[in-house]
């Protein structure tokens, strides 16, 4: 007696198969970080939406030019790169701020933490939205910030 062939058993509609977690989505895999990426591609990179690239004052003081958005994924990024310039010792550095379009909560409590593990760290030129969260925070004055004179 010849048996028909089968076609093998698919799963159920309602199976979701062996990648899918508790809560009925599936994994597809680690997702990488995308402040890694963009270095990668650029190594003035600090995130997605934030460049650093590096200068230096008349004196030799070391000066790192900040462009861009500097938010939550500039959290690790500009830390290290700082760290990168500098060192681990606190030695002056400057990070000039004119070039940032965008300053969240996060951004600043970046500064923050950079000012606090480095005390000879000044931030220079801020621009009009970083001046404007400095203010309102009543942080300006607890920052290390150069402002520059009109005249």
């Amino acid at each position: 007696m010849v048996r028909p062939l089968q076609a093998p058993a698919r799963p159920a509609a309602s199976d979701p198969g062996p990648d899918a977690r508790a809560d009925g989505l599936r994994s597809i895999g680690p997702i990488s970080d995308p402040a890694d990426e963009t270095a990668g591609r650029n190594p003035d990179a600090l995130g997605p939406s934030l460049t650093g690239h590096l200068d230096s004052t008349d004196d030799g003081t070391p000066v790192l030019v900040l462009h861009g958005e500097l938010d939550i994924a500039a959290r690790e990024p500009l830390p290290r790169r700082v760290t990168q310039v500098a060192g681990a010792e606190d030695v002056p550095l400057v990070v000039d701020l004119s070039g940032v379009g965008f300053m969240d909560s996060r951004g600043l409590k970046t500064l923050i933490d950079l000012q606090a593990a480095r005390p000879s760290l000044r931030f220079r030129n801020p621009s009009t939205a970083v001046q404007r969260v400095l203010e309102m925070t009543g942080l300006a004055e607890h920052l290390s910030v150069e402002v520059p004179t009109d005249g």
